[in-house]
């Protein structure tokens, strides 16, 4: 269903407090799984496999939350006594990922939600964009709220009819805008806001989490693209159109293979699958469909799911002769690897 513009954050608000409300039925079950280092909540859904981990940081009060997915990876401190779970509230351009609350507080009196859109403009010309919609919703935009504020993170407060504060972090990385979103009733703002500001302050996408200084670039002049990869990893050019990255045997079960096809993405659509028999085509599906940047060049992601039930990601680049596809599984294992790889792919000019 669409939505107005200026009505989105509307739309958005009320889903997230319904789903707010109930995760505080299990609050006390998360509370009494809690290690004292580390609790773990594990979701796997066909569309992703997603580990949020909590660990203790210096501060006894907080823990650092870490998400990834073959997709997304990101981190981001909250308060030990806040909940996390996965989050697949969907508006407009917005994907959600993450919803937090606070499980010693009242259902719906704040929250932090993470969500992410695909960025072709700057961020400067992203926060613009959404602060116009703010306004449009009739929030005041309140200056000064918060000192996180830089070429790569952004931060817009908003009030509402002196009822609630909204802010709003957004945070530019590995190819994708992360807005972190934070609701408070405005009584208790005060009370929250040096969470929201923590949070903020602390986020990380995969990039900045995993050290890629000593990594190797494989650089494929033929067909003009290159990517980047762990120096313990295993390349192969499989054939003259197709390369494979592995990681080490033992370490994980992810590879990465780079493909150059005179397929087009409504070809391999059409031909999913068909290699199988006719009775076992039906099990393969193409699950998902969406546009991707990666590096300032757009692309079309793919997920589907095989006759064995496996789950594949595709990316294809459209070249002058067809496209150049990467391809992988979906899989748990890879923790934050996967996704900063797959960013370092590189249309060669």
């Amino acid at each position: 269903m669409k939505y107005p513009k200026g009505l989105t954050h509307i739309v958005l608000i009320i889903t997230i407090a319904l789903i707010a409300g109930l995760m505080v039925g299990a609050a006390w079950y998360f509370e009494q799984n809690k290690g004292e280092e580390t609790s773990v909540v594990n979701v796997n859904t066909a569309s992703a496999n997603t580990n949020v981990n909590t660990n203790s940081t210096m501060d006894e009060e907080q823990q650092t939350y870490s998400y990834a997915t073959a997709y997304h990876a990101f981190s981001f401190d909250l308060p030990k006594s806040w909940t996390v779970s996965e989050s697949n509230v969907h508006a407009e351009e917005r994907q959600g990922l993450v919803i937090a609350s606070d499980s010693e507080s009242d259902p719906g009196a704040a929250y932090l939600t993470v969500s992410f859109y695909n960025n072709p403009r700057s961020l400067d010309e992203w926060v613009a964009e959404h602060t116009e919609e703010l306004i449009r919703s009739h929030e005041d935009i309140i200056a000064g709220e918060s000192d996180y504020t830089d070429a790569r993170r952004h931060v817009v407060v908003g009030e509402m009819k002196g009822l609630f504060k909204h802010a709003h972090c957004y945070v530019q990385g590995d190819g994708v805008v992360y807005e972190a979103y934070f609701f408070s009733e405005l009584e208790n703002w005060e009370r929250y806001k040096e969470i929201f500001n923590r949070a903020c302050s602390t986020f990380q996408v995969s990039s900045e989490l995993i050290d890629t200084s000593d990594w190797l670039t494989y650089e494929n002049e033929e067909y003009g693209y290159s990517f980047s990869y762990p120096g313990d990893w295993s390349l192969d050019e499989v054939e003259d159109t197709e390369t494979r990255i592995s990681c080490p045997i033992g370490a994980c079960s992810w590879s990465l293979m780079v493909i150059k096809t005179d397929q087009s993405v409504e070809d391999f659509i059409a031909s999913y699958g068909s290699n199988e028999s006719e009775d076992m085509r039906q099990f393969n599906q193409i699950l998902s469909q969406e546009d991707i940047i990666i590096n300032g060049r757009t692309g079309v992601r793919l997920e589907g799911s095989t006759t064995l039930g496996i789950h594949d990601a595709y990316i294809f680049f459209p070249t002058m002769d067809g496209s150049i596809r990467l391809q992988y599984h979906l899989v748990n294992s890879i923790d934050d690897i996967g996704p900063v790889i797959v960013n370092t792919f590189n249309i060669l000019e």
